[in-house]
């Protein structure tokens, strides 16, 4: 095919390729090569984009490469030599532990505080809701959970804690004089939520 191939007309004659070349199959020289354990391979670094998530490009690479498998069968090897999604995977259930044991901490401590199990009760239901809250931003953004993310948490948690045991500590303050509950609940966190906002 490259022989025939015409790179000149000229006076009604064609000069093609094979008359001042030599034309041969052969294989291009190697420029470079990738080994792994001892053996030639063929290395394919995969990067993933901003918006997709580690976990699940993880995840889609491990089903292709499942599929290869089942199509090559015994002809191809093929490993994995770098997984940056196990060391997020751990870093995301060493931070979720973290998150817990502060999440306890902070009750037992409202309920050391307040000598009440009912009011360290309501204290402390406004966590899981902020986790949940979170958790539903983070959904309706299209952003995924990664170790940025549950640090956010962890630290929404303690900053929405103070601000709430701040709040009830005025509430029970003010509900020591008399008037109506609503007003003086109204009244009570109207007057610590400027602080509270400027602090978060």
């Amino acid at each position: 095919l490259f022989r025939s191939m015409p790179v000149l007309y000229k006076e009604g004659s064609v000069v093609r390729l094979s008359d001042f070349a030599e034309i041969e199959r052969g294989i291009k020289e190697k420029q470079t090569c990738s080994f792994y354990n001892g053996k030639e391979c063929i290395c394919l670094n995969i990067y993933r984009k901003n918006e997709t998530s580690p976990l699940v490009l993880s995840k889609n690479i491990k089903d292709e490469v499942t599929g290869l498998k089942k199509v090559y069968g015994t002809s191809y090897e093929f490993e994995t030599v770098s997984d940056s999604s196990i060391e997020l995977v751990e870093s995301i259930k060493q931070l979720g532990i973290a998150v817990l044991i502060g999440v306890f901490i902070t009750i037992v401590m409202l309920l050391l505080f307040f000598k009440s199990i009912k009011i360290s009760l309501v204290a402390s239901s406004i966590m899981p809701l902020t986790i949940l809250f979170s958790l539903l931003v983070l959904v309706v953004a299209g952003s995924s959970l990664n170790t940025m993310s549950i640090s956010g948490i962890a630290i929404g948690i303690g900053m929405v804690s103070d601000a709430t045991t701040v709040a009830i500590e005025n509430i029970l303050a003010h509900l020591k004089k008399k008037g109506n509950i609503e007003e003086i609940i109204f009244e009570s966190v109207r007057d610590v939520s400027g602080s509270a906002i400027s602090s978060t």
